[in-house]
């Protein structure tokens, strides 16, 4: 049950990262 919990949390972080990354990267091209 842990390991699942620590995953999706791992899992949740990960995406966040990716989708600020995404932001900055956008941000610097579009505008």
């Amino acid at each position: 049950g842990d390991e699942r919990m620590l995953r999706s949390t791992l899992h949740r972080r990960h995406v966040i990262q990716i989708g600020t990354i995404l932001h900055f990267v956008a941000k610097r091209y579009i505008f």
